[in-house]
């Protein structure tokens, strides 16, 4: 693998970690433009993110088309130690 493509993988990581705990700090279900302009990342790029986390289980899209984190990820109120 080369630096570039190294680098280009944590950057995208980076980039997942910040949506995931974007959307479950939010007090509800956000927009996509909601998770970017708080991410400060393109529209675009949350966009396919949030796609593949819903696609892998990690956040949820709504009926209205807002996401939040996947109850799979949620722990039992009272239990923040809770296994998923």
């Amino acid at each position: 693998m080369t630096a570039a493509a190294r680098v280009a993988g944590a950057q995208a990581v980076q980039r997942a970690a910040q949506i995931i705990i974007t959307v479950a700090e939010a007090p509800g279900p956000l927009r996509v433009k909601d998770v970017s302009a708080r991410c400060g990342l393109p529209r675009a790029t949350v966009s396919r993110m949030l796609t593949a986390l819903d696609h892998a289980g990690v956040v949820d899209r709504t009926p209205a088309g807002r996401f939040v984190l996947s109850a799979r990820l949620t722990p039992p109120q009272g239990d923040r130690h809770a296994a998923p």
